[in-house]
């Protein structure tokens, strides 16, 4: 089928590259896609698309007559009452498929032009309509108890699932006062030392005791358990840690939130910092993901 020869090509000539050092070094990325779940996740988005041609369109002949439809099943993503998250990584994943070509470059233009293209437009994401590990549920905290040092391991750290699967026995060194844990290859496949608190410095050790320098620090993890919820813990006591009273920043070092945070002021110097620590390179990633009152 055109759809996975298509993007299983893309993702051939993304695996195993830095998307990062692609992008630092002014290499395209739109021939590539460099990580698996981004490909398994486009790859089913646009399966899910091509079905709906099939069952609704079946006069299209090829995948280039069945991107006229896209506006026709983004409106239907939004009757059936999909996330305006959904939405935005359907449009996504179908950009990546049509990438490179005529149509490509007409999706992403129309995407970033709401005043003349709003059949092109999502809903307006808020941060409150975020779910997927937010709010623990019955699975969450069973995975929790089978799995406490896993659990404090990311309440200390902040790794992702993947990042914690590939850490090694000797992905660690230790500062003045605490110790940093190595991330060989994170989001985008970037690097990072990752800062511990020094009062939680004993407890990420006792997971690198007694493991070889390249055998792994973590054979699985359980597939219920709640990281995003951890890492946010690990988000709020770093940034509370560093961030400096607002009341006495100046305007350029202040972070006014919107929407559903509306009112509250951060300090952008140590979201910036958390941030970084997290694998991210934007700063209000922290405010829109992490940040909770």
């Amino acid at each position: 089928m055109t759809v996975d020869k298509k993007l299983s090509a893309k993702w051939h000539r993304g695996y195993g590259v830095s998307r990062h050092k692609c992008k630092s070094d002014s290499q395209d990325t739109t021939s590539r896609i460099h990580s698996r779940a981004t490909f398994e996740t486009y790859s089913s988005n646009c399966h899910r698309f091509m079905s709906w041609i099939e069952s609704n369109h079946s006069e299209c002949n090829n995948i280039y007559q069945a991107s006229n439809y896209i506006p026709d099943y983004l409106n239907k993503m939004k009757d059936e009452g999909l996330s305006a998250y959904s939405q935005k990584t359907m449009l996504s994943a179908l950009n990546k498929l049509y990438e490179g070509t005529k149509i490509g470059d007409t999706i992403q233009d129309r995407m970033s032009r709401p005043d003349k293209y709003p059949d092109y437009q999502t809903d307006e994401r808020h941060r409150a309509d975020i779910v997927r590990s937010r709010e623990l549920e019955s699975v969450h905290m069973q995975a929790i108890e089978r799995s406490p040092e896993v659990v404090q391991f990311i309440r200390d750290t902040g790794l992702r699932r993947s990042e914690m699967l590939n850490l090694r026995g000797d992905d660690y060194r230790k500062t003045e006062t605490s110790i940093e844990v190595h991330v060989s290859q994170g989001k985008g496949g970037k690097e990072r030392w990752v800062p511990v608190a020094p009062e939680n410095a004993q407890n990420v050790l006792k997971a690198f005791e007694n493991v070889p320098p390249e055998a792994r620090v973590f054979d699985s993890i359980d597939k219920n358990m709640p990281c995003h919820a951890l890492r946010s813990e690990y988000a709020m006591n770093l940034y509370n840690s560093v961030a400096r009273p607002v009341d006495s920043l100046p305007s350029k070092d202040k972070y006014h939130c919107r929407k559903d945070l509306q009112g509250v002021v951060l300090d952008k110097q140590a979201m910036k910092h958390v941030s970084r620590a997290l694998g991210h390179e934007r700063v209000e990633v922290f405010a829109s993901n992490y940040y909770r009152k």
